[in-house]
């Protein structure tokens, strides 16, 4: 309740922020004027237009329901989307429209994570029509030059190349036989034809919704051409459906205001068309949820009838390793996108986490239990910091009002780790073992990928208009060369706690087992080319903790290592010389593609600055040593006192300045918990080695950055403190 209560409030804040942007861009006075232009033939048509998509999209789930073999009624899949709708006018769509339908669904015995991975399919197929209808429509307006560079802004080619050969890789040489099975089936005429059915019915779908935007726009006297209109009309309902607002309010009226007011149209007019799609979806939602007031005219058979009986488990087994193993694959991946000057960090694995959340925590409540840990204390200790972290957020609210960055930041960014750590709880809860190591090699495999197609790029005059897109710093798809190195030192902690097992899996193939040797030489060169000498640091520590806690492992370690100063002579030398010889043939051009593989150690003036921000947030402490200052009143403060906003590159620090010693409590009370079970459990297995380094890694990085709020933190002690439940088939 809590956590739906602070993940409600800080995406209405989201929403009313852009909102109100599009608002001042567009005037009060103006927009009203152009709503009363609206006739109520216009509210009726956009109205029935909306109602039309609820019902393919309730069909969609019904049709998805069937292939997945659980016979429900259309009367109770009709209903289940009436509430998962209703559900999303009080909070974010992507965790409402799971919640709502589960209300029903748990009557079938229709397990939450089934509900919330068939929602995810939903949302990937939903979001790829309408991000091709959205380029289609950029490419129409803008052209095929300015797209592509847009394209290349967001690095979407580079995403996809580099999951698709990560999927390649991973599935190719290294699945595992739940894998194959699962992969077989994958391959059949029946699933070809299904998804086909699917995609079709998503695409009428979205249809139906950009109808409705032509018609609104239309309606409020947008003056563009028919294909004018049905072009911004799919790039707004695109950015409607991204899960950053309550309802789509905001997004939809500010993308409106920027897509229309390129072509001409004042902001007054182009807000307007919006609003009406939105209040006339709204009123759709209302009319159609009247249905769940009448009583089910039959009953509908139960999914633990005869047909579902053999295989449940099976079902329930699919839908949680999708859900997690799309949440390992994506949280390496940012992108960046600018709503009209304002610029919104998104992590492509957030909406994945946030429904393996809801999938864990409605489990959980119709258990009515709480989850299950190999570390005694991990759920008090969640609850303690969550207590506290409010408690920061209210005193800095009660001492500066409400901050973005509090709220949109740390305490929305707190739900989004628990929905990591949810993944990977779901991972090692249905898949055990085999789930732990899955994850493992999947995020070596992705994160190796990532270095090596960042090398090539970078390294080589074949991809100038990629190189261009490229910061300065090797940073990978984090946005931050830091936090690339803390993910390749995450990577390198869970691996190497696990070398002995995965060694002794691969020794029988020895072409994997030198890929497993070139995997962590490639973490190192990773970590080496981010120029972070934080990451350095950490690395060596980890190396030297699993030298000395794996006598047997050693030669496999030293050799990584060796394999990763070759690899680093090579990668450095090759673009020196490359950038040589394009330069000695005349090809200035070519040679000019070439750029700096990695970067460069930080300046002393970045330095100093730091070290400054460090000292001002003791000083901070001093002045409210129980409490702290509360949550985001470092950042709150600094433009005036820096000159610049900056933020405390220290954990401890940070959570000292804002938490007080009300924090430095909790946190105190996590190293009691952890050093508790690691003394009990010593010598350590390879689970709780790895949960060690990953530890470990994290306490020496986390002294010169903040740290806390990486997300493969929480997704990796997600997988290695759940305790399994039961062996599952996977298994």
């Amino acid at each position: 309740m809590l956590s739906s209560t602070v993940r409600r409030s800080a995406t209405a804040v989201a929403g009313l922020s852009l909102f109100g942007v599009a608002l001042f861009l567009a005037s009060p006075q103006g927009l009203l004027a152009q709503l009363h232009q609206l006739s109520l033939t216009t509210a009726f048509w956009v109205t029935l237009l909306a109602i039309s998509n609820l019902a393919v999209v309730a069909f969609r789930f019904w049709r998805v329901l069937r292939h997945c073999n659980i016979p429900l009624s259309w009367e109770t899949a009709w209903r289940a989307c009436l509430s998962g709708n209703l559900a999303s006018l009080a909070f974010i769509p992507l965790l409402a429209q799971v919640a709502g339908r589960q209300a029903i669904l748990h009557r079938m015995g229709v397990s939450p994570v089934t509900t919330a991975s068939v929602s995810a399919l939903e949302r990937v197929l939903l979001a790829g029509t309408s991000a091709m209808a959205a380029c289609a429509g950029a490419g129409y307006l803008m052209g095929q030059e300015a797209l592509q560079r847009f394209v290349a802004q967001l690095a979407l080619p580079q995403l996809s190349l580099v999951v698709g050969v990560a999927a390649l890789v991973v599935f190719g040489f290294t699945r595992s036989a739940f894998e194959s099975r699962l992969i077989r089936r994958s391959l059949s005429r029946r699933v070809f034809s299904a998804s086909l059915e699917t995609l079709g019915i998503t695409v009428i779908g979205h249809a139906l919704i950009v109808a409705a935007f032509v018609v609104a726009f239309s309606a409020v006297g947008v003056d563009l051409s028919p294909m004018q209109l049905l072009a911004a009309a799919a790039i707004v309902s695109f950015a409607a459906s991204l899960p950053l607002s309550v309802g789509g309010w905001g997004v939809r009226e500010l993308a409106s205001v920027m897509v229309l007011g390129g072509l001409g149209v004042d902001a007054a007019t182009a807000m307007a068309g919006s609003v009406a799609v939105g209040l006339c979806s709204t009123l759709a939602i209302l009319l159609t949820s009247t249905g769940l007031l009448k009583r089910p005219l039959r009953s509908s058979p139960s999914i633990t009838a005869k047909p579902l009986r053999m295989d449940r488990h099976d079902l329930e087994n699919t839908a949680s390793w999708l859900l997690g193993m799309t949440t390992v694959a994506l949280v390496f991946f940012q992108v960046h996108l600018d709503l009209g000057g304002h610029v919104v960090n998104v992590n492509v694995g957030d909406p994945f986490a946030m429904l393996a959340l809801s999938a864990v925590g409605l489990w959980l409540v119709s258990q009515r239990t709480l989850p299950s840990w190999t570390l005694a204390g991990f759920n008090t200790w969640l609850l303690c910091f969550s207590a506290a972290l409010l408690l920061a957020f209210a005193v800095g609210a009660a001492r500066m009002g409400i901050t973005p960055w509090a709220l949109g930041n740390k305490l929305t960014g707190w739900l989004v780790l628990l929905g990591y750590l949810s993944a990977g709880y779901l991972l090692a809860r249905d898949h055990g073992r085999v789930g732990v190591l899955r994850m493992i090699e999947v995020a070596l495999v992705v994160i190796c990928t990532i270095v090596w197609a960042k090398v090539i790029i970078r390294a080589t005059p074949w991809f100038p208009g990629q190189l261009a897109a490229e910061p300065i710093n090797f940073e990978g798809f984090s946005g931050n060369r830091n936090a690339l190195a803390f993910q390749l030192c995450a990577v390198l902690a869970v691996t190497l706690g696990h070398l002995r097992i995965l060694s002794r899996r691969l020794i029988e193939r020895p072409w994997l087992h030198a890929a497993l040797l070139g995997g962590l030489s490639t973490v190192l060169l990773g970590i080496v080319l981010t120029g972070s000498r934080t990451g350095m640091g950490v690395a060596a520590a980890l190396l030297l903790a699993a030298f000395f806690s794996q006598p047997t492992m050693r030669k496999i370690i030293l050799t990584s290592v060796l394999g990763a100063c070759i690899a680093w002579l090579v990668v450095t030398q090759l673009a020196s010389a490359i950038h040589w010889v394009f330069s000695s043939l005349g090809a200035g051009e070519a040679a000019g593609s070439v750029g700096s593989v990695g970067s460069g150690f930080s300046e002393d003036t970045s330095d100093g600055l730091r070290w400054r921000a460090n000292h001002a947030a003791l000083e901070m402490w001093w002045q409210s040593p129980w409490l702290g200052a509360g949550l985001g009143s470092f950042i709150h403060g600094s433009e005036a006192r820096f000159g610049e906003t900056l933020t405390i590159h220290s954990t401890p620090l940070w959570i000292l300045a804002e938490f007080g010693l009300v924090g430095v409590a909790v946190m105190a009370f996590a190293v009691f918990i952890v050093c508790r079970h690691l003394w009990r459990h010593r010598p350590l297995d390879a689970r709780n080695l790895s949960a060690a380094l990953l530890l470990i890694g994290f306490a020496l990085f986390s002294q010169l950055h903040e740290m806390l709020y990486q997300r493969t933190l929480w997704l990796f002690l997600g997988a290695l403190l759940a305790a399994q439940i039961h062996r599952r088939p996977s298994e």
